[in-house]
């Protein structure tokens, strides 16, 4: 959880030049780095390969809102806004009607908008993490 958080706290003061490594330093925080492939690949290394791939082509075609915005957590609603100086807000979060806890995360402040969406994303997958434990 910690580390989740301490990522968010990253993005969170980041430049939009730092937007793309950070992208794909949260996927990797969420989903794991990307497994040896063994000869033939294995379930796990395909598995990678399966959500890392359209996450990638999103960066590639400057889609990072995209990116960003696939790693919200399932189940989880998300709002942000951009502002006429460029700077954004976000806040995800689950509601009272899903079988798990609610919670609400926001960030308050961040270079862009797939920035901001990238860190309350990572806090509410620390919450997750939190409450799974």
């Amino acid at each position: 959880m910690d580390r989740l958080i301490e990522l968010a706290e990253r993005v969170e003061q980041a430049s939009e030049h730092d937007q793309r490594e950070l992208l794909i330093e949260a996927f990797k925080a969420i989903h794991g780095e990307k497994p040896r492939r063994p000869t033939g690949g294995s379930p796990e290394w395909l598995a990678w390969l399966h959500l890392f791939n359209p996450f990638f082509k999103k960066l590639e075609a400057r889609a990072s809102l995209d990116a960003a915005m696939s790693l919200v957590p399932e189940g989880c609603a998300v709002d942000f806004r951009r502002f006429a100086n460029g700077k954004a807000r976000a806040v995800v979060w689950r509601t009272v009607t899903h079988p798990e806890p609610p919670f609400e995360h926001p960030c308050e402040r961040a270079a862009s908008a797939a920035l901001a969406i990238t860190a309350a994303s990572l806090r509410a997958r620390a919450t997750k993490e939190q409450t799974n434990d």
